[in-house]
C-alpha cells in the first residue's frame, strides 16, 4: 500500500515536471513545445491503454492523471501554433492556420471529452467508455489537422 502510494506520487510529480518543461520550451520553440505535449499525451495514452487492455491493474489516480494530461493539452496546445511556426520539423497541417476556428473547436471537443471522462470515471468500466470517447476526438483531430507521416 505504501509502495503504491509512493509510485502514484512519483508519477504525479513526473507529470508535473513534464508540464513545467513544456511551458519552458513553449516560450522559445513552439514546435518543440507542441511535440512535447503530444509526447505527454502519448505517455498518458499508453498508461490508459494498459489499464483498458488488462495489462496493468486499474488505478483511479492514474486514470485521473491520464485525463488531466489531456485537459492540459486541450487548454494549451492552441497557443503553440503561432504564424511563425508553420514551417520547420513539424507534422502540423497548414489546415490549422487555414481553418483556425475548426482547429480550436476540435481542441475544445477534446477537452470537453477529457473533462467528462475525469468527472465520470469511477471504475474500470466507466474508464473504458470515457477513454474510448476521448480517443475518438483525439484521432479526429489528427485526421484533420496533421500531415500524414509514412
Amino acid at each position: 500500500m505504501v509502495r503504491e502510494k509512493l509510485m502514484i506520487r512519483s508519477a504525479l510529480v513526473a507529470a508535473g515536471l513534464l508540464l513545467g518543461v513544456t511551458v519552458g520550451i513553449a516560450q522559445t520553440d513552439p514546435i518543440a513545445a507542441r511535440q512535447q505535449e503530444m509526447k505527454n499525451n502519448g505517455q498518458a495514452s499508453r498508461i490508459g491503454a494498459g489499464m483498458v487492455r488488462g495489462q496493468e491493474p486499474f488505478d483511479l489516480a492514474k486514470a485521473q492523471q491520464v485525463f488531466n494530461t489531456y485537459i492540459h493539452t486541450a487548454d494549451n496546445l492552441g497557443k503553440l501554433f503561432p504564424e511563425s511556426s508553420k514551417t520547420g520539423k513539424t507534422a502540423a497541417s497548414p489546415k490549422i492556420w487555414d481553418d483556425r476556428a475548426g482547429f480550436d473547436a476540435a481542441l475544445a471537443k477534446f477537452g470537453a471529452e477529457a473533462r467528462k471522462g475525469l468527472a465520470e470515471t469511477k471504475d474500470l468500466e466507466s474508464f473504458k467508455i470515457a477513454f474510448a470517447a476521448v480517443g475518438r476526438t483525439c484521432g479526429a483531430c489528427h485526421e484533420g489537422f496533421r500531415v500524414k507521416q509514412n
